[in-house]
């Protein structure tokens, strides 16, 4: 597995994230690696932003390599959240009553470039 140790200075970074529902246990979705708007020097700021988004810090994630230890790749993040699918009520003074809510735990990776797949195309003949 090729991790480099620390990105490029003026490469933009590329992101990863996974959802999961920790008050029910399961995974709710992943994203493939994307392009972010910020390059290799603003690490920090990818961290403050991803922590402004989806709550606080609670872990690393890391990456096992075989010549070595392991190394961080990304951060853990978690916040109460609430169900898309749940309306806001109110009650007969208009302040608005709570909606049911879980705990939704967010796996950042960040990424040198884009993963990269490699396509073996398998035909079926189907003529002379």
């Amino acid at each position: 597995m090729n991790v480099p140790s620390a990105p490029a200075p003026d490469a933009y970074l590329w992101v990863s994230e996974a959802h999961i529902n920790l008050s029910e246990g399961y995974r709710m979705g992943d994203t493939e690696p994307y392009e972010s708007y910020l390059t290799g020097d603003q690490l920090g700021r990818l961290f403050r932003d991803a922590q402004r988004e989806h709550g606080r810090c609670v872990s690393r994630v890391y990456v096992d390599i075989e010549d070595g230890p392991a190394i961080p790749v990304g951060w853990v993040f978690v916040k109460r959240d609430e169900y898309e699918d749940s309306r806001p009520r109110y009650d007969d003074y208009g302040r608005r009553k709570p909606v049911e809510t879980f705990l939704h735990e967010t796996w950042i990776t960040v990424h040198a470039a884009p993963d990269t797949v490699v396509r073996t195309p398998h035909f079926v003949r189907v003529g002379r």
